[in-house]
């Protein structure tokens, strides 16, 4: 089972190492994202990101096999093998669920963000019981994401609610702080406090930060 497990995550992730909490069961059943709002506050080496994510109980597809958890898992771009420090300067990515705060503990890494970068994709994860939650549920994630390099700070939807349905990333600058676009002479691009973006599946934002 944990082959297959890894094997169809791999699917899902290709092309895109990073992404949003993804919520699945103790048989791998995904829960489809109805609704997602995310802060992004950026500061001068790192954001803090805020979400909330509302998901809804996808197709069973072993339903002779009693399901008894979901497990969350939030994603953070590090640098290789420095989890412990991440750690220990910025605490665990916590998750609330029914109003029960709960600590994501470091599982699994993943590969470079890309083949010229030293940023990996490390999992930090938690089981739920199916108990405490319905066919519709709220989670509400809380975690620091280091900044990428030249002060970039990115955030890359993985499967966001469909077309029409509710879904904002909204970047804040921090004091002393403004953004900017990334992209082509972004230098030109004015500073501003807020940048606000609809998420699209596998489509990285990035947002550059700069002082005021």
């Amino acid at each position: 089972m944990r082959t297959s497990i890894l094997f169809y995550l791999t699917l899902a992730f290709t092309g895109a190492l990073i992404a949003n909490p993804i919520a699945i069961d103790s048989e791998k059943r995904f829960y489809h994202m109805t609704a997602e709002k995310v802060i992004v506050n950026v500061n001068a080496d790192h954001s803090r990101v805020t979400g909330d994510y509302v998901f809804a109980l996808g197709k069973d597809f072993t339903p002779d096999t009693p399901d008894t958890y979901v497990e969350i898992s939030v994603p953070v771009i590090l640098k290789e093998k420095a989890v412990a420090d991440y750690t220990v300067k910025w605490g665990n990515p916590q998750l609330r669920v029914q109003n029960h705060t709960i600590i994501c503990q470091h599982r699994q890494s993943w590969s470079p963000v890309d083949s010229h970068s030293e940023d990996h994709v490390e999992y930090f994860e938690t089981r739920v019981p199916l108990k405490m939650l319905s066919q519709r549920f709220e989670v509400h994630v809380s975690y620091i994401q280091p900044h990428l390099p030249w002060r970039v700070s990115a955030y890359l939807p993985m499967l966001p609610p469909a077309e029409g349905l509710p879904a904002e990333v909204r970047f804040q600058a921090g004091q002393k702080m403004r953004l900017r676009r990334v992209g082509g002479f972004s230098f030109l691009k004015p500073k501003v406090s807020e940048l606000s973006f609809t998420p699209q599946d596998r489509k990285m934002i990035k947002v550059k930060a700069v002082r005021k």
